[in-house]
């Protein structure tokens, strides 16, 4: 499978786009039912590299559940989470992840940003 990278002009030309922002609880209603997570585990997507994945795997993303969070229950690097989560404190200021989508072609209709 080819790879297409994005360029600066591509990410200008969404920014300058009709995009805004929708939220959480208006996801499903925005979108309907006939949209697909195209970042999902079942479809074959897979996590290529990332910055950090100190409290909980960045392979996460790709799952299609929602994140589980057990308040009093501690695994090996501290609070259950398993969402994406980093140390938060990392050189550079920021945390990134690079993934492979599972579907070779498609539309995309919006984009999500949730770690959780």
């Amino acid at each position: 499978m080819d790879v297409q990278a994005i360029s600066p002009e591509m990410i200008q030309d969404i920014v300058d786009s009709d995009a805004r922002a929708v939220p959480a609880d208006q996801i499903q209603a925005t979108f309907g039912s006939n949209s697909i997570d195209l970042i999902s585990a079942p479809l074959n997507s897979r996590i290529l590299a990332f910055s950090d994945e100190w409290f909980a795997a960045a392979s996460n993303l790709t799952t299609p559940t929602p994140p589980i969070r057990r308040p009093g229950v501690f695994t090996h690097a501290g609070a259950w989470y398993d969402g994406w989560e980093t140390r938060r404190h990392n050189a550079p200021a920021f945390d990134w992840v690079v993934l492979r989508l599972g579907v070779a072609s498609g539309r995309v209709r919006g984009v999500e940003i949730d770690t959780a």
